[in-house]
C-alpha cells in the first residue's frame, strides 16, 4: 500500500462475501487515485477474506481479526491508515459514487478547519434499484447532527 494517500477508507467486514466485491469496485472506480483502503475482516467464516485478497489492487490492504466487532473493527482500521490525511467508513455492504472521493478531497481542501464532511446519499433495493438521493446537508450542520443523526450507515467520515 502507498504511504500517505489523502484519502483512506477502512471497511469492517463479517460475512460480507457476497457484497464485498462490489464496494471494492466501487473503489477501484474512483477517479481520485491517490485514496488507500483496508478490510477488516472481523472474523469472517465465509470468504470475505478471499474476496479482499482478490481485490488485484495494491491500494486494498486486509486485515484479519478474531470476531470483535464493528467499532473495534473500524478502529483496527483507522489505526492502520493513520497516515491519511481523512478517514472515510465504508460499510461491506455499500459502494461510493465514482466521484466520491474527489468531491469529498475537494471539500476538505477548501475547507481545512473542517472536521467532517457529509454528501448525499441513494439507498437501494438489493436488486439495484435506487429507492431515493437523500440530499447532502449545507452549511453549519453541526446543530443538525447534534439534534438528529442524519449520517447514512456505511461512508461515515
Amino acid at each position: 500500500m502507498a504511504p500517505h494517500p489523502s484519502i483512506g477508507i477502512v471497511i469492517p467486514a463479517r460475512n460480507a462475501a457476497p457484497w464485498l466485491g462490489a464496494a471494492l469496485g466501487s473503489l477501484r472506480a474512483q477517479s481520485l487515485s491517490h485514496w488507500q483502503a483496508v478490510v477488516v475482516d472481523d472474523g469472517s467464516t465465509d470468504a470475505t477474506a478471499e474476496v479482499a485478497a482478490s481485490s488485484a489492487d495494491p491500494r486494498i490492504g486486509l486485515i484479519r481479526q478474531p470476531p470483535r466487532g464493528v467499532s473495534a473493527a473500524r478502529n483496527r482500521g483507522a489505526a492502520a491508515l493513520a497516515d491519511s490525511a481523512a478517514l472515510l467508513f465504508l460499510d461491506a455492504d455499500d459502494w461510493l459514487a465514482p466521484d466520491a472521493l474527489a468531491r469529498l478531497d475537494t471539500a476538505l481542501r477548501a475547507a481545512p478547519e473542517a472536521v467532517a464532511a457529509c454528501g448525499p446519499y441513494a439507498p437501494v433495493t438489493a436488486t439495484g434499484r435506487q429507492l431515493r438521493t437523500r440530499p447532502a446537508a449545507g452549511g453549519d450542520v453541526l446543530a443538525r447532527l447534534l439534534t438528529r443523526n442524519r449520517f447514512a450507515n456505511g461512508g461515515h467520515l
